[in-house]
């Protein structure tokens, strides 16, 4: 349960914003983002990040 609460805790700080609270790729910065961010509720997902998305969470 641990690992959920963190997970949980990182999605909604740096992910939520562009990939939605639900992860259906519908946040509030995702609009005009080319590519647009994944909807990662269908589980098919890219297995590289965007510049964007490296920028935001900051690796």
């Amino acid at each position: 349960m641990e690992q959920e609460a963190q997970g949980r805790f990182v999605f909604e700080r740096q992910c939520a914003v562009c990939h939605g609270r639900w992860g259906d790729g519908h946040g509030g910065m995702a609009v005009g983002m080319v590519p647009r961010p994944s909807n990662l509720a269908r589980a098919r997902f890219q297995f590289r990040s965007t510049p964007q998305c490296r920028r935001l969470v900051g690796r």
